[in-house]
């Protein structure tokens, strides 16, 4: 994991055991990574400063089934809710996914 300059940088244990790890560029863009068996599934995300825009999420064929582009999606809104930031979905998938499971309103 690397932190940008102001040394941002998050990890979140999943209960199967691979590092999520959320990863911010010094760009405007930038991309949350979950890691398993040697590949990489990700969710692109733009942030401004009141608003995370879901851009696009990718998971790689082997690791498909496994409901990790919905473990990315889950984590960037909760990233967005903990922040105090609004959301912007523009990846289909997680406009389709969030419209069956709608994100919890709780606090952290």
């Amino acid at each position: 994991m690397r932190a940008n300059s102001v040394g941002f940088a998050a990890v979140l244990l999943l209960a199967v055991s691979p590092t999520l790890q959320a990863q911010r560029s010094a760009a405007p863009a930038a991309r949350f990574e979950l890691t398993v068996e040697g590949h990489t599934a990700f969710l692109a995300y733009e942030q401004t400063n009141d608003t995370l825009t879901i851009v696009h999420t990718e998971v790689p064929t082997p690791l498909r089934g496994r409901h990790l582009g919905e473990r990315l999606v889950d984590f960037a809104m909760d990233f967005a809710r903990r922040q105090g930031l609004r959301t912007s979905i523009v990846c289909p998938f997680a406009r389709t996914y969030l419209r069956r499971h709608p994100p919890s309103s709780a606090t952290p």
